[in-house]
């Protein structure tokens, strides 16, 4: 086996193995190294040394960035069904089923309100930091 062959079986190489690639799925969704290497059949150390390896490294992480945006769409499509169907039980009869639905909505409504505050400090800071930068105030 040559140098290249061997560096690339043990994930040293930058192209991933085809078992480095089918690794990836139960790689990202584990919590450890040892539920990891449990679910896949494949040691620690082995799994250890292939995320010390950047091209690895950065196929896992992109393919949690797809697995996260996946989620948020799919989180997406379900949210407006959410808001009818506290919509909905604002409707009811029941006066506990209302309260708890209006309950919902407000919280709901609070906890964006609170994230889209921070955001725009956020972003004020970053652009507090840009003009510091262009003026020479900090590097």
């Amino acid at each position: 086996m040559t140098k290249s062959e061997i560096s690339a079986q043990d994930g040293g190489g930058g192209k991933l193995t085809p078992r480095q690639l089918n690794a990836l799925p139960e790689l990202a969704s584990s919590r450890t190294i040892e539920e990891a290497s449990e679910r896949t059949g494949i040691g620690r150390a082995t799994i250890y040394r292939w995320r010390a390896n950047p091209a690895f490294a950065t196929e896992l992480y992109l393919y949690q960035q797809q697995v996260l945006e996946a989620t948020r769409a799919k989180l997406a499509n379900h949210m407006m069904r959410a808001v009818d169907v506290l919509g909905e039980l604002l409707d009811s009869q029941n006066d506990g089923i209302r309260r708890q639905a209006a309950r919902d909505i407000l919280t709901v409504v609070l906890h964006l309100e609170k994230h889209f505050e921070v955001v725009q400090r956020v972003e004020k800071v970053e652009e507090a930091v840009r003009l510091a930068e262009t003026v020479g105030v900090i590097r």
